[in-house]
């Protein structure tokens, strides 16, 4: 019940927050902008994520740590809009990979019974260009 209330408090700051960055920067809200200007905006959100790194995205103390800086007013940065959309993102990714049209997608036929299993030769090869011993 906990984490339902959290992942909705997530959605709707999440989503507030990106409206008043869309309002500060093209002058309406996301929904109601054409296609460049939201584009526009996203590619702004990876680009701030990319000066966030990969270091702070994840972040520490809890999954849901880094979304507690929503805010309407206004901050010198992007980071917890990117923060929301790297988030979006991979839900999404998520969703499809594990849908059915998304497993079909993949290939993937489910656990069987084998009477051997061969190392793809590609996968051997990948392993001894990694590894110090080789």
């Amino acid at each position: 019940m906990q984490s339902e209330r959290l992942l909705a408090d997530i959605y709707t700051g999440g989503v507030s927050s990106l409206d008043a960055a869309m309002r500060k920067h093209f002058g309406k809200e996301f929904v109601e902008a054409d296609e460049k200007d939201q584009t526009r905006m996203l590619d702004m959100l990876v680009a701030e994520e990319r000066t966030i790194g990969a270091r702070d995205m994840g972040g520490t103390g809890g999954q849901y740590a880094h979304f507690r800086d929503y805010q309407a007013w206004e901050r010198p940065t992007l980071a917890a809009e990117a923060v929301f959309f790297d988030w979006v993102r991979k839900m999404a990714v998520d969703a499809y990979y594990t849908s059915p049209i998304g497993v079909k997608d993949l290939g993937y036929v489910g656990n069987g019974a084998f009477s051997s299993y061969e190392v793809p030769e590609a996968a051997i090869e990948y392993a001894m260009k990694r590894s110090p011993f080789a």
